[in-house]
């Protein structure tokens, strides 16, 4: 995964009214936590913001007027009936140390037991795996041509990309 920069200016607005007249300037209000510091609330431009969302960047250099910081975008919150992006959340992280983040799965291919009748059966959506931060996978494909009526798969017989560990139970 590729690590961007992004801008981010730090912001005195807190209150309902300061927020609401900080997006009507483009302006996008965030946090950045972790690593046993302080929380810093910034706000972001919401064109950047937007532009990174689109490409699905997940780790960022965070330029900001006391420096860069690594940080990983944790949560994003979206406004339920225009789709604007209202808050976003970033984790600070060490880019040289693994993290845990969910993966979403990608089922790929017509499983033999649906010409039986069968139907396929997903319990997880997403799995749990460490990764360094710059190797985070946007996806892991899940071939499931093979598998006939009673058969599973489990995280473990998952091909994960190198540099990515399992990272919860071995039963998906």
């Amino acid at each position: 995964m590729e690590v961007t920069t992004i801008q981010g200016e730090t912001r005195e607005a807190r209150g309902r009214n300061q927020i609401t007249r900080l997006r009507e300037a483009g302006k996008i209000p965030a946090v950045v936590y972790g690593m046993g510091k302080e929380p810093a609330h910034l706000s972001l431009d919401q064109i950047e913001m937007d532009r990174e969302l689109r490409h699905n960047h997940r780790v960022f250099q965070l330029a900001q007027a006391g420096g860069k910081e690594s940080v990983y975008l944790k949560d994003v919150q979206y406004d339920t009936v225009t789709d604007q992006v209202l808050h976003v959340d970033f984790l600070r992280i060490d880019l040289d140390k693994p993290m845990p983040v969910d993966v979403q799965l990608r089922f790929l291919g017509l499983p033999k037991g649906s010409s039986q009748g069968g139907v396929l059966v997903t319990d997880n959506s997403v799995i749990s795996v460490l990764s360094q931060p710059a190797a985070i996978p946007r996806e892991i494909e899940v071939r499931v041509a093979a598998v006939d009526l009673g058969d599973s798969i489990l995280a473990k017989d998952l091909k994960l990309p190198e540099g990515v560990t399992l990272n919860s139970p071995e039963s998906l």
